[in-house]
């Protein structure tokens, strides 16, 4: 409980520096990477996009974000398939279909170089060797959940952080094997990180992106 809230309190004053430090894209729906850096949005259209509850996850799961057009043009299967992501005011949201193999939109909790965002527990193969999980259901059984109706719920709502990388489109599973990798460039930041007491945790390895980010 103590580590959530002081990841709760790092993201607003995260969020409250990114206000002042991010350029202003214009609002709306890109597809892909690469237009979002021409700040060209293809669709135009106002978005509804709101939070889904834990219960529709756990009935349906997917991702927290659930995306809706007032344009009518602009249909399911496009708001599914076809758009990378959405710019809604200072707030970027992503289409985490193509990260986790499940529907819905990811919120990007940091913003850079290196953005952070918390998506679904995949369960396709593809993607849990790509982040280097375990399988969902081997994962809930450590915390001792049991039956199928309970493990599948559980799995539903499991998160974990990734880092997109907003230069190559690559998205890695935000851990210290991944963060030291880039910390290699940042010789002064890779000393400090090596000498954290607290080095595995998620606060401290957020800390790190934020300043990589600031050096950008």
């Amino acid at each position: 409980m103590l580590q959530k809230t002081i990841i709760s309190i790092c993201f607003i004053f995260i969020f409250c520096f990114q206000l002042f430090s991010q350029e202003v894209t214009p609002s709306g729906a890109y597809s892909t990477l690469t237009e979002y850096k021409t700040k060209l949005p293809k669709y135009n259209s106002e978005f509804t996009i709101t939070r889904r509850t834990v219960s529709d996850i756990k009935l349906w799961g997917g991702n927290d974000y659930k995306v809706k057009s007032i344009d009518t043009q602009v249909s399911k299967g496009i708001i599914r398939n076809e758009i990378w992501g959405i710019q809604q005011g200072d707030t970027l949201y992503l289409n985490s279909l193509p990260l986790t193999g499940l529907s819905a939109y990811s919120k990007v909790e940091v913003y850079g170089r290196y953005n952070i965002l918390h998506v679904a527990y995949p369960v396709d193969s593809k993607y849990l060797e790509a982040y280097g999980l375990n399988g969902p259901y081997k994962a809930v059984a450590m915390f001792g959940a049991i039956g199928g109706g309970i493990a599948g719920a559980a799995v539903a709502i499991m998160r974990i952080p990734v880092i997109y990388d907003m230069e190559t489109g690559d998205c890695k599973l935000l851990n210290t094997v991944n963060l030291s990798s880039i910390l290699k460039q940042y010789t002064q930041l890779d000393e400090l990180y090596k000498a954290e007491s607290n080095s595995t945790i998620e606060v401290t390895l957020i800390k790190y992106i934020v300043e990589i980010n600031k050096q950008q």
